[in-house]
């Protein structure tokens, strides 16, 4: 089950974290007036060990064969976006 991003740092650049089921997203978000990007690293959840990065429009995995963890990123980046439109909509208002 995928969590909610958890956003630290109030000001237009967050240190962000979510986690899924095996993986965990850490990096950064910076939100502005008219957009946001965000970008950082997945980590496995069970071991810390390094996964791959991610960034507003990609995911990179380091191992090709983890089918598995693509699948998890990208659910996890379709969470992750909706939580960084929310916040947006947070510190606009």
């Amino acid at each position: 089950m995928i969590g909610t991003t958890t956003f630290t740092n109030e000001r237009k650049a967050y240190n962000t974290t979510l986690e899924g089921d095996t993986l965990v997203m850490k990096g950064t978000t910076n939100i502005g007036s008219s957009d946001s990007n965000f970008s950082g690293q997945i980590y496995s959840k069970e071991n810390g060990s390094y996964v791959g990065d991610y960034s507003t429009n990609n995911i990179s995995i380091s191992q090709v064969t983890r089918a598995g963890a693509w699948v998890e990123a990208g659910q996890m980046m379709e969470q992750l976006q909706k939580d960084i439109d929310a916040k947006a909509k947070e510190v606009q208002a």
